[in-house]
């Protein structure tokens, strides 16, 4: 099955079946070429096969005349903050393969201001790379490689301005930290320790061996529950391989679903802090969030699957808070990208505003039954099967076809996509049973087979 995945936003696939340095080269030479040379950011995990990308990249931007800006291991929203905040900077790379499994990777581009890049200035650079040759400069010309030492301290720093760092310090959490040894280890613990909390870190070693898959997700965060039902921690944290997403476990020890997390940041930041009245998500986020809109009387806005498309509608529509139900939640007034360090920053403020425990937070929101499964098949037939779908349903009253197919009832939702990230259809459904949301997986799940 090909495995290599290339879109507007990025191109990510396995080491060493299609994810090799040679297409790294070419997908970096690429944005060079785009660029017209200038100063650009390059970052990553610490995936074992980062140090090889990493290099493949470097030199492919040094040979277009790229001063390169080199911040090492170094987590997906710091990486972007730095871009954000230097003026002369004119873009960046992140090598990360974001939630998916060791065996993967990714190289991941940002504009000039930090953000992912949209659907047109991503058409662009593809153009560029499918044009194979690229402009190379001679040896006078070549761009300098820049050591970045300070990236992580200078976000570190803002991060905790931005916070009510006195009112999060004056609780002395007890949080647990699982940043499953990728590039949220060193920092994820930093903050917290600059918030006065008791931090009970674990796989926190940044070296790219996953305890298990990166991915902030209820079954991932099995080990840092039992630690909170051990010693009676208030809070814990897991995220992906780069801190841009993350997910909460609850001081009662509940792995909380990833689509908990954005409800529970929104109706925090919708009553003490958000300065506009609207919100973004995408299509596929908990019906929790719509409830959490009508209680603060906001707009809710919803576009197709994708940071690009929340963080791009969002900046448009003066939104102060955009997010998905994968845990990457962006903050305008902060910086408009996913950003995991921040996500556990406003939910310790909400604990500590509040006087309430996480359980107690949860308790407070509407919860519905979701079921979240996927078919792996070959990328020529994944359109094929969204396809199957939507004829199955095309005589259903509620269908939206923003982004795969979404079919709406009274008592629940389905969504059918093809992954842009991976050879693969993701199918959720959610609605007022467990039961409910499973059956209609399951006979999405039999129409994908049949095509498949």
């Amino acid at each position: 099955m090909r495995s290599l995945r290339i879109s507007y936003a990025g191109t990510r696939g396995i080491i060493g079946e299609s994810m090799t340095p040679v297409l790294a080269q070419r997908y970096v030479n690429a944005l060079g070429a785009y660029l017209e040379g200038g100063a650009v950011v390059i970052a990553r995990d610490p995936r074992v096969s980062g140090i090889m990308l990493h290099s493949a990249a470097v030199s492919a931007l040094l040979s277009c005349g790229c001063d390169v800006y080199d911040l090492g291991v170094c987590p997906t929203p710091a990486a972007q903050f730095y871009i954000r905040h230097h003026e002369n900077i004119k873009g960046g790379i992140v090598i990360t393969g974001g939630h998916n499994n060791a065996n993967w990777n990714g190289i991941i581009p940002y504009r000039a201001d930090g953000t992912v890049f949209d659907e047109y200035d991503g058409g662009e650079l593809l153009e560029f790379y499918h044009a194979v040759t690229f402009p190379h400069v001679g040896w006078k010309e070549l761009g300098k490689h820049i050591i970045v030492k300070d990236a992580i301290d200078f976000y570190l720093d803002k991060l905790i301005s931005f916070l009510d760092a006195k009112k999060i310090q004056s609780k002395n959490f007890t949080v647990v930290l699982d940043p499953c040894n990728g590039a949220a280890a060193p920092l994820s613990t930093l903050i917290c320790q600059r918030l006065n909390c008791n931090v009970i870190p674990i796989n926190d070693e940044p070296n790219g061996i996953f305890p298990h898959a990166p991915e902030p997700r209820p079954r991932n965060g099995k080990q840092v529950s039992s630690i909170i039902k051990a010693i009676g921690a208030d809070v814990g944290f897991c995220f992906n391989s780069d801190g841009s997403r993350f997910s909460i476990v609850s001081n009662d020890g509940e792995t909380i679903s990833e689509e908990f997390a954005f409800p529970l940041i929104a109706d925090y930041y919708l009553s003490k802090k958000c300065s506009s009245n609207s919100i973004v998500t995408n299509i596929c986020t908990t019906k929790t969030l719509d409830d959490v809109a009508k209680r603060h009387s906001a707009q809710l806005i919803k576009t197709p699957i994708g940071q690009s498309s929340v963080v791009s509608a969002m900046l448009n529509e003066d939104a102060c808070i955009g997010g998905e139900g994968s845990g990457g939640i962006a903050i305008k007034k902060f910086q408009p990208a996913f950003d995991g360090f921040l996500s556990m920053g406003l939910v310790l403020s909400s604990l500590a505003e509040s006087g309430k425990t996480c359980k107690e937070l949860i308790d407070n929101l509407s919860r519905y039954h979701l079921v979240k499964k996927y078919v792996c098949c070959r990328p020529d037939r994944q359109y094929a099967a969204v396809d199957e779908i939507r004829r199955a349903f095309e005589d259903e009253k509620n269908i939206d076809l923003t982004d795969g197919v979404r079919i709406d009832w009274e008592n629940g939702w389905l969504h059918v996509r093809a992954a842009t990230t991976e050879p693969m259809v993701r199918v959720i459904s959610e609605s007022d049973t467990m039961e409910l949301s499973a059956e209609r997986v399951d006979s999405a799940l039999k129409i994908i087979y049949s095509v498949i």
